[in-house]
């Protein structure tokens, strides 16, 4: 009697798992959208479609058995996408969606749930910009998009201000990033293991001593390194000049706040607080030493 149980729910964790990779290959390799690793939506989509198959294929199982359905979420984490507290929201997710595929469950809370379901679904699509990529698409160095088209964008207007966000330095103090206001902030996101991010290490330390007299100038460097060890061997090894700071674990949340999915990735922050992506270092130099160029870059 036990058999045909656990036989269901490998079947629904196998469903789950294959129409998950399945829909990310989709959106992420297929669709022409932009920044794809972004998009909350994705992943919510995905787990509302994943819990309600495999609840269909227990519908009667027994409920004790099906916390085991919620197994796949673990695939979410090589995707950036399993991360406090946005994994609430997906563990909420899969209790409503295999509510909504209980027959046992009343009508009104199986319709209720997926008005619920279908709620959420469309405050995190359109929470979001959608940016359809054309043919000749390109992004320039200050983050500007050519050759796409966006299909909405309710932010639009907004600035982009530095999160309330902490990171760890070296020695394994937490520091606040919303420390260095007041001051102009050029920000590199990088890893030990980005070959891209080594390669331009010596034209970033040698702008770096351009600007080292400048008081008003700070360059922070941030690792998403999971292997801290490393990040500090590098660290020890080069002796970077600037500040040294390691997300500690926190990378996916830090790319969703500074909306970039690949490095190494570079804006520069003006007093205010207010960022904008400027991955070219040359171009980056021209703006840094003209405030009124500063301020013009970051508004535009």
């Amino acid at each position: 009697m036990i058999r045909k149980p656990i036989f269901k729910i490998l079947l629904g964790i196998l469903s789950f798992a294959i129409l998950l990779f399945a829909l990310f290959f989709l959106f992420l390799k297929v669709l022409p959208i932009y920044n794809p690793a972004l998009l909350k939506w994705i992943p919510i989509l995905i787990c509302i479609l994943g819990f309600y198959v495999s609840g269909t294929i227990n519908k009667n199982t027994s409920v004790w058995y099906l916390p085991f359905l919620f197994l796949p979420l673990l695939i979410f984490k090589p995707f950036r996408f399993l991360y406090f507290p946005f994994i609430i929201v997906l563990i909420i997710i899969g209790v409503l969606s295999l509510i909504a595929s209980r027959k046992e469950v009343k009508k009104v809370y199986r319709v209720t749930s997926v008005f619920i379901l279908f709620l959420v679904f469309i405050y995190f699509l359109l929470s979001q910009p959608l940016i359809l990529l054309q043919k000749g698409f390109k992004e320039t160095q200050d983050g500007n998009l050519v050759n796409a088209q966006t299909v909405w964008d309710f932010n639009t207007g907004s600035d982009n201000y530095l999160p309330d966000i902490e990171y760890i330095d070296p020695e394994g103090n937490l520091v606040p990033l919303n420390t260095y206001r007041g001051k102009t902030l050029y920000i590199t996101f990088w890893a030990t293991w980005c070959s891209p991010c080594i390669a331009e290490k010596p034209a970033l330390e040698q702008m770096k001593t351009e600007f080292e007299k400048d008081e008003n100038i700070i360059f922070i460097d941030i690792s998403i390194d999971r292997d801290t060890k490393r990040w500090e061997k590098y660290i020890t090894n080069k002796s970077p000049k600037g500040i040294q700071l390691n997300t500690n674990g926190y990378d996916p949340e830090t790319m969703q706040q500074f909306y970039f999915s690949e490095i190494p990735f570079h804006c520069i922050v003006n007093p205010e607080g207010v960022f904008k992506q400027s991955n070219d270092l040359e171009y980056s130099k021209v703006i840094l030493k003209d405030k009124n160029r500063l301020q013009s870059f970051i508004q535009k």
